[in-house]
């Protein structure tokens, strides 16, 4: 089992990759985007009704594919 990355809106990204917003029980609130090391993870204004949110890493690899 790997552990997961999880980081606090604001915080600098600590490995570069996908970062998908997502609430306490890790359910997905529809926003993910790639940030480089160093990179400041988005701010968030909303809450989640469950508690706060959070980034998590959900992908490692530099090839992104788009869909329309």
């Amino acid at each position: 089992m790997m552990a997961i990355l999880r980081q606090a809106p604001g915080e600098k990204a600590l490995v570069p990759g996908t970062y998908a917003l997502v609430g306490h029980y890790g359910d997905p609130k529809g926003f993910a985007a790639w940030f480089d090391k160093g990179q400041r993870l988005p701010l968030t204004t909303a809450a989640d009704d469950d508690g706060a949110l959070w980034y998590v890493l959900v992908d490692l690899s530099a090839d992104q594919e788009r869909v329309a």
